[in-house]
This record gives C-alpha cells, structure tokens and sequence, in this order.
C-alpha cells in the first residue's frame, strides 16, 4: 500500500469517527421495535389474554391455538416451497425477496385471526385494563434501561441549541391501544407515537369488530410494511440520522435501511433473535458490540448488538 493509500485510508476513518460521534450527539430519529424490543419478549400472547379473560364464555384458547398451528404449518410450507426453488440467500437484495415471499403467510394469518373472533366485542376499556393487569402480573415485561433511555432523549430536547430527536414506535403488533396502554402501566412512553395495527371499532370507541386492521389505520404485518412505513417516517423527519433498534428477522430490512441498526439480544438469543443473526452471518453482515462499534461510514449499512437500553445510553454518552 502507498504512502497515499495509506493516508486516504487514515482520513477515511477519522471521517467515519467523526460521523460516528455526531450520530451519538444527534439529533436523531429513533424508531424502535415493540415485542422483543421494548418488551422483553413476544406479547401477543398477553393481548390474546385479554380476549379469554373478557369472554370467558368463548372457547379463545382453542381458537388461538387452531390460528397458531395453521400459521407455523404455512410458514413450514413457504420456507421449504422457497428453499426447493432458491438457493439460501447471500445478498441482502436476496435476503428481502424471501422476506417477500412470506408476506402471504402473514396476512393470512391476520384475516385467520380477524375471522376467528377472537377480539371481538372488545372495548378499549378492557383493552386498557388487561394491559394494566399484564404489566403489573409480569406477563409484559419492559427491557431494562428502555425508561431511562427515553429520559435522557427527552433531556437531551430540552436544550435550546440544537435540533430534537425523535422517537416512534413501529410495530407489527395488532392493538395500539394495548402497547400505549402497557407503556403508561409501566410508568412512562406517554410521549411516544405509535405507528401499529388497531382492531377494528377501538379508534371509533366503539366495540371492536375482531377485525385486525381497517381503512382507517395502519397496516402493518410484514417486513416489507415496516421498511415502508420506516421510509415514510424517515421523509417526514427531513435529514435526522435514523437510527432502528430490533430484535427479529421481521425487522432485517429496517435495520438495513437505518443509518445506524441496533440488534437486541439476550443470552441465550431467543429463535427469533438467531433467526436474524443467521442472516447476518449468511450474508456476510457484520454485528460486533455497540461497545467495539467504532465507525460508521454513512454510505453502508452499520450494524451493532446490545442486551438493553442502558447500553444504548451508556454509548450516547453525556
């Protein structure tokens, strides 16, 4: 390598730390991820609750369980039809086109469990309530750091010299009334705006229809939906790094398109984690520590792991 290689290389990197450093001190657009993010795992489980609690007359247990295995079988038979027809992907382009060829087997599940019932006649009282309940019994449970990293963002805005960080929620979780709803229970996220699916009739007040999703709200059930909403997102924000945090395969094309994505894993990784770690490394994907995270170069996709929020903060530093 030349003496000029070598000090285009050095230049280089002391840009890419200059770029690193100013991503830290922001002002950013965070958009976080709710189950396995914020929470400390999947929290369907906790809302479908709600339903058996609220109708105890309905068999909800029996109904849930028929949706969960016809969704696990449909997902078995596109992995294995895409598998026959492709080779394991080993670009990111080939990673979102499987990630496209599973979008029917979510959105069948969703009108699975809209036709089901399982939600209707609720109310956003109940919806409120079972939040409350699930929250303070420990079947949601929030990551740790995740209020004291909101905290400090909200800080960080109160300072008169410098642009505001924003912070939203996207999610493919079927109620935004039930994570807004966990999140007050748990003591704060009151200024957080929610970009998730509504059963029908709650955004009216009115009894829920079981309907997941209608004309009036957001629809969001794949990858594909969350990179498009992360997209719209984005250009309203104008020229704010964007920064996705994630735990999932559900998550990998957002957390390519960030300007910064950040992977939450626990130990051990859950399936879904390994899910998306597996891609990574299929591809190629480097996914050190935040802690080793030393350049982010603004051109690629820079990728990074934490177990929590307070690791977050602790690399945003003062």
């Amino acid at each position: 390598m030349s003496l000029e290689d070598k000090s285009h290389v050095a230049e280089t990197g002391e840009a890419s730390k200059g770029f690193l450093n100013a991503i830290r001190r922001g002002p950013n657009h965070w958009m976080l991820d709710w189950d396995g993010t914020l929470t400390r795992r999947d929290t369907l489980d906790a809302l479908v609750n709600i339903a058996k609690e609220f109708k105890p007359e309905q068999d909800v247990s029996s109904q849930w369980n028929n949706c969960v295995q016809a969704y696990l079988s449909d997902y078995e038979a596109a992995i294995e039809t895409h598998a026959l027809k492709e080779k394991p992907p080993t670009t990111i382009d080939g990673e979102v086109k499987l990630l496209k060829a599973l979008e029917d087997v979510e959105r069948n599940s969703v009108a699975r469990v809209s036709a089901s019932g399982i939600f209707r006649d609720l109310d956003s009282a109940a919806l409120h309530l079972g939040a409350k309940q699930a929250v303070q019994e420990g079947r949601v449970q929030m990551r740790k750091g995740w209020n004291d990293f909101l905290m400090f963002i909200e800080s960080r805005n109160d300072s008169t010299d410098r642009l505001v960080d924003r912070v939203d929620i996207i999610s493919v979780n079927w109620s935004q009334r039930f994570i807004a709803s966990c999140l007050r229970a748990a003591g704060g996220g009151r200024s957080l705006k929610i970009y998730a699916n509504e059963l029908e009739g709650l955004s009216e007040d009115v009894l829920s229809t079981g309907v997941i999703g209608s004309k009036s709200t957001h629809t969001i059930i794949s990858s594909g939906d969350k990179r498009e909403y992360m997209g719209y997102l984005t250009r309203q924000a104008g020229a704010l790094s964007t920064i996705y945090v994630g735990d999932s395969w559900t998550d990998f094309e957002c957390l390519m398109d960030a300007t910064v994505g950040i992977c939450v894993r626990d130990t051990p990784m859950t399936s879904s984690q390994k899910k998306l770690d597996e891609a990574f490394q299929r591809l190629g994907i480097s996914c050190p520590h935040i802690d080793q995270l030393k350049e982010v170069s603004g051109k690629r996709c820079t990728i990074a792991w934490v177990k929590d929020f307070n690791e977050i903060r602790r690399w945003l530093g003062d």
